[in-house]
């Protein structure tokens, strides 16, 4: 169970080419193995909780966490959020999603913030989406390389570095990457934004710098 806050960086990878070589090649340090994880998110219909900057998540890779955060784009592609996590049965998953507003019912840490916050909310499922992630460990960094597949047939490439390190974090990416000749630019929206526009939601994207 995670109480705690992120701090992350986030690329856009320019293309496949430079994901594989940021997933697979050698030079980018130990190589975990691939992870299959499945994002389920909620929110109301007019998307309160998005407009808001928070997200209520839960992901299955092994095991099965309900995750919220709420945080802010403190500049280009760098979240700072608060992030409670709670693990929650595999069992349960069928249910919650059958009817999310039993999401509000649980009696964890994500769901007494979310309801501290904002009140008893009706919730309901907005989509679904694929992610694999690989894990590089390299010069004191952890490197989440994933490739996002969306419901429309389309994928995304990014790289994500959790880091209370920021500026040494940014520093290790413009020196070892971009200079390497990987194409990377500050990743704005987050995978539920994503999701969000190709399902042609009317939410505003894009930030203010």
């Amino acid at each position: 169970m995670n109480h705690g806050r992120e701090r992350e960086l986030k690329y856009r990878i320019g293309s496949r080419e430079d994901f594989l070589s940021l997933r697979d090649a050698p030079d980018w340090g130990e190589r975990g193995p691939v992870l299959a994880q499945l994002n389920y998110y909620f929110d109301t219909a007019d998307l309160k909780l998005t407009r808001s900057r928070a997200m209520l998540r839960i992901r299955t890779a092994g095991d099965c966490v309900l995750t919220l955060k709420c945080g802010v784009e403190a500049r280009p592609g760098y979240f700072d959020s608060l992030e409670l996590e709670a693990e929650i049965s595999e069992g349960s998953i069928a249910a919650l999603l059958q009817k999310p507003s039993t999401l509000l019912d649980l009696l964890l840490p994500p769901i007494e913030e979310l309801k501290r916050r904002f009140g008893r909310l009706e919730v309901s499922l907005l989509g679904r989406l694929h992610n694999e992630r690989v894990r590089r460990t390299i010069d004191g960094l952890v490197l989440e390389v994933d490739r996002v597949m969306f419901p429309d047939g389309s994928e995304l490439f990014e790289l994500e570095i959790e880091t209370d390190e920021i500026l040494r974090a940014e520093a290790w990416v413009d020196s070892r990457l971009i200079s390497h000749g990987l194409r990377l630019a500050p990743q704005r929206l987050t995978k539920l934004e994503e999701l969000l526009k190709r399902q042609g939601s009317d939410l505003a994207f894009g930030r203010s710098s």
